[in-house]
């Protein structure tokens, strides 16, 4: 059997997000560990829209009910 039947009979597996991205940089591993936390326990993760707004209440900024 050659090696490329061999790989196409073999059952696929879920690939995981770690098999596409290793941080490079300390904060990267820690924003890393940080997201990993967050889908571990299933929490939500912000949009960036939701993130802007976030934001900007921090701030005490005010935005229009458009945006």
């Amino acid at each position: 059997m050659s090696e490329q039947s061999q790989i196409t009979q073999q059952t696929p597996r879920q690939l995981r997000d770690e098999d596409f991205y290793v941080p490079q940089s300390e904060f990267g591993k820690r924003l890393w560990e940080i997201r990993q936390r967050i889908v571990r326990t299933r929490d939500h993760l912000l949009t960036l829209e939701e993130i802007e707004r976030e934001v900007a209440a921090r701030r005490g900024e005010r935005r229009s009910t458009s945006q």
